[in-house]
């Protein structure tokens, strides 16, 4: 794993698994600077469809929620400029790149950190690598999951843990 004190930790909520055919509902960003949060960016998204039952039970986000929201080409240049250059951090962050990728019509070329891969490396022989059961394992946090700003900032907190254990 790359280690770096500058970097922007990404989180997408979805309509689904598949970027060709689901949309972002959620983005979250916090950028980082020597290891502290400086900034975050979040928006809901208008995926200009109903959303699936099983994604807002398992987001809270509903359709009420983001009907008056902007669609992400509304904020693509937002979040580009938001992320500027930086290293993006996310866990399982090639799903969140897909979406990213496919949303703005082209790939970012940022480098990319996967805090999944690095904890399997890391921590080898865990029951679970999920977001939240590791960081119930370390003893991160206990903020709510499945919303974008708040799986940013455990994101967040499990990469700053890992790099400790390169130490």
């Amino acid at each position: 794993m790359k280690i770096v004190n500058d970097y922007t930790v990404i989180d997408t909520e979805t309509t689904g698994l598949c970027p060709s055919s689901c949309k972002i509902i959620e983005i979250s960003a916090s950028r980082i600077r020597n290891g502290i949060i400086t900034e975050t960016y979040t928006s809901l998204v208008n995926p200009g469809c109903q959303l699936p039952y099983y994604i807002s039970d398992l987001t809270g986000i509903t359709d009420d929620m983001v009907c008056n929201k902007p669609c992400f080409n509304e904020i693509a240049e937002e979040v580009k400029t938001f992320i500027g250059n930086d290293v993006i951090v996310g866990h399982n962050v090639i799903f969140d790149m897909r979406f990213l990728n496919a949303s703005f019509g082209s790939a970012l070329p940022n480098h990319t950190i996967d805090t999944l891969t690095a904890a399997r490396r890391l921590c080898p022989g865990l029951n679970s690598y999920k977001l939240e059961a590791l960081c119930k394992q370390f003893n991160l946090s206990d903020k709510q999951l499945h919303r974008a700003e708040s799986d940013v900032y455990l994101t967040y907190c499990l990469y700053e843990f890992l790099k400790l254990k390169l130490h």
